[in-house]
């Protein structure tokens, strides 16, 4: 979809949000600013999705910049209706490529199915100044520990070991708890109940040894933000963090999964 993805880093050009393979059935009904000359639906090919923008083939032209509004089946089998416009179209074998950015950034999850153990995640190109928020660690060797410190160089996230302090009541930044498993997925689970039961994170990470049955068994059970599955590095701590911490405004329901 060459161009589209709607956030860029300025200086990279590098889109922010992964793109997913995405092959259904869509609506695009451009917005022509004239209530009385609408025009029909067109029936859409997509090809990828990302959490700002759909990669379609239409059979009739729609110029860049024009405002459209793109219906998109869900995982449950919901349409959903989402406001965008088009950042790229170009003609191919008399069919045309569209590069649709949404208005409001959504779960990609909603649309697609993901392996939670593949180390991919909603955002491709993280800055480090964008992941803002405290983040605990449970579970972690002194190794883990220095390793997360030097991947959050240059972030704006305070790290603390075993517990969060006292939460303010304005203004608190989000809060994530890293859960390590290093005495193995029964053990990790066990803290990650304690944790949720206690209401003080926002969200969870898991940091997982292996992708073993075990492992799988527990990513099911449990509402984690984000599974990094070892070795670290700090383009993995980075992207699941903020994955973790910075929400998209539409989210996926688990029952919907």
């Amino acid at each position: 979809m060459g161009s589209q993805g709607g956030h860029f880093d300025g200086a990279t050009h590098r889109r922010e949000r992964t793109r997913w393979p995405f092959h259904g059935l869509a609506l695009v009904v451009p917005d022509t600013g004239a209530e009385d000359a609408p025009m029909d639906p067109l029936l859409a090919r997509c090809s990828n999705i990302s959490g700002s923008g759909v990669g379609v083939t239409v059979d009739k032209s729609v110029p860049a910049l024009s405002q459209v509004t793109v219906s998109l089946p869900t995982r449950a089998g919901v349409l959903v209706e989402l406001r965008g416009m088009v950042v790229r179209s170009r003609e191919e074998d008399g069919k045309f490529e569209l590069g649709i950015m949404f208005e409001t950034a959504v779960d990609a999850g909603m649309f697609v199915g993901r392996d939670p153990l593949s180390n991919q995640f909603e955002f491709e190109s993280v800055a480090p100044a964008a992941v803002v928020g405290d983040v605990v660690l449970s579970g972690a060797s002194e190794g883990d520990a220095d390793l997360v410190r030097l991947a959050l160089r240059g972030t704006h996230v305070s790290l603390y070991a075993g517990e969060f302090p006292a939460r303010e009541q304005r203004g608190s930044p989000r809060r994530a708890a890293m859960v390590f498993d290093n005495a193995g997925p029964a053990e990790a689970g066990g803290r990650v109940l304690r944790i949720l039961q206690s209401g003080d994170a926002d969200s969870v990470v898991l940091v997982a040894r292996d992708r073993e049955p075990a492992t799988r068994r527990l990513v099911e059970k449990l509402p984690f933000a984000a599974v990094l599955v070892r070795p670290l590095d700090r383009t993995l701590v980075l992207r699941g963090l903020a994955q973790a911490l910075r929400r998209p405004a539409v989210r996926d329901e688990r029952a919907a999964a």
